[in-house]
């Protein structure tokens, strides 16, 4: 019996960790009753499985696994921890039975790791997994490096903005997207350098389209983007003006790694 897992090598902080396991027998004979469990990290909160496990935690039991067929098991879960920190997983399979702890005998032995427990009595196949915990791939932050942008904006103000993107890896992004979404009713003219800006929903956009250096970041490098913004002449006095932003790109280089980006950007101004 072979056991294969496949997860992301590395999972973003605060997300859901997913599991496929799959087990197959690779005899000519029907097997019956075929355990599988897995050994998870203290760090790791069980939330859920496909089929439901049979304690509610990360142990199955097969009833029948005909010659030569596969077996699927989903696996869910949250890591807990901080960025940098690594999870270690170990699937097993096996065959289990009513063992009596006080008459073990070379034939019938229990199977112990580390002092965890596991009811298998022969155990046919074993896999390790480790997950790393990372934070965002890619950076983006609101950069004074040009322009002084204010604490709060005036009636009829103009603010020039800059923002800086930055690759946190060692290898090459691809295919480079940012977003900001403006929120408020004083905004009476966006104009933004080497992007798109939507009026009606308010929304900029650059890309590889709109700017060619965001086809493609080596490791570690960083860009500016530019905006300007002006507050209606008649805005009114205690109103805000919200800016949400989020920057995604393509890990082309690397497997089994998570896309997922958290918004880099909220900040909030107040018309005074």
């Amino acid at each position: 019996v072979s056991i294969n897992v496949k997860a992301l090598k590395e999972i973003h902080k605060g997300y859901q960790l997913d599991f496929l396991i799959t087990v197959k027998n690779n005899t000519n004979n029907d097997i019956e009753n075929l355990i599988v469990t897995a050994r998870n990290p203290n760090n790791f909160i069980f939330s859920s499985s496909s089929p439901e496990s049979v304690d509610n935690k990360s142990t199955w039991k097969i009833e029948k696994l005909k010659a030569k067929a596969e077996y699927n098991i989903s696996m869910s879960g949250k890591p807990l921890g901080e960025i940098g920190d690594e999870l270690f997983f170990t699937f097993y399979t096996g065959l289990s039975e009513n063992i009596d702890k006080n008459n073990l005998t070379s034939t019938n032995t229990l199977a112990n790791f580390d002092n965890f427990e596991l009811n298998i009595d022969n155990i046919y196949s074993k896999i390790e997994k480790n997950v790393k915990i990372t934070g965002q791939y890619l950076d983006l932050s609101f950069s004074e490096d040009l322009f002084n942008i204010p604490d709060n904006f005036l009636q009829n103000d103009t603010i020039n903005f800059s923002l800086i993107y930055k690759n946190n890896t060692s290898n090459i992004l691809s295919n480079i997207e940012v977003d900001l979404q403006l929120i408020g009713d004083d905004i009476e003219n966006v104009e933004v350098i080497d992007g798109y800006y939507d009026k009606n929903s308010k929304k900029i956009l650059w890309n590889k389209n709109t700017l060619e250096n965001l086809s493609k970041l080596n490791s570690y490098e960083s860009g500016l983007l530019r905006f300007i913004l002006r507050v209606k002449r008649e805005a009114k006095i205690g109103n805000e003006i919200r800016i949400i932003g989020k920057i995604k790109g393509e890990r082309t280089d690397e497997d089994n790694v998570s896309n997922i980006q958290d918004i880099s950007i909220d900040k909030t101004w107040k018309i005074i």
